[in-house]
């Protein structure tokens, strides 16, 4: 019987910390505010000889799809609108992101006036030249899709409409004074 000795035990721990992973993935600007355009920039790292031909986002239906930016060289984009049954997705395709490189893939969305703050999980999928893929669609953890934060809201509170109707009666009234002080002067 071989009875694994220490160093072969921090051997294989080190192995499993130092072997590469499928890829990593990031996505910018970590903030959006409401109404504000914003260009949203996936990141896409490949750590592993096959190569990413592949990369799909699926977009919160809350942020609007105005276009998508200059691609990298050789790949294609199509956007796919959310339905009933689909969420709104933009897949690049037709290019590699090779072993050690990255690519970067943009495009131009706007937050929703009515929008409140709350974290946007986009979700995103690479697909390898041999048709395996990596999904990151988890909330937390490992393989935890990017995270957008919504800093700020248009919308008003209820309390907030009744100052500001009392503001407007308040200048109505006074505009009401001075129009009949300007009638009662003499000529």
């Amino acid at each position: 019987m071989i009875k694994p000795t220490m160093s072969c035990v921090v051997l294989a721990v080190m192995v499993g910390v130092v072997t590469p992973s499928e890829g990593q993935i990031d996505l910018v600007p970590k903030t959006v505010q409401p109404t504000v355009w914003e260009r949203f920039t996936l990141r896409v790292i490949n750590q592993v000889p096959m190569p990413t031909v592949a990369v799909t986002v699926t977009v919160p239906e809350i942020v609007t799809i105005l276009g998508v930016a200059m691609h990298p060289p050789g790949w294609v984009f199509e956007v796919t609108l959310a339905t009933d049954s689909t969420p709104q997705t933009i897949q690049w395709t037709g290019g590699t992101v090779m072993e050690g490189s990255f690519e970067e893939f943009a495009f131009l969305g706007r937050v929703a006036g009515d929008a409140r703050r709350k974290e946007l999980i986009f979700p995103v999928s690479t697909t390898k030249a041999d048709g395996s893929g990596t999904n990151w669609a988890r909330l937390s953890g490992e393989g935890a899709a990017p995270v957008v934060q919504i800093v700020g809201t248009t919308a008003i509170t209820p309390w907030g409409a009744v100052g500001l109707a009392g503001g407007a009666i308040g200048i109505s009234i006074l505009a009401l004074a001075i129009a009949m002080a300007g009638r009662r002067r003499p000529a």
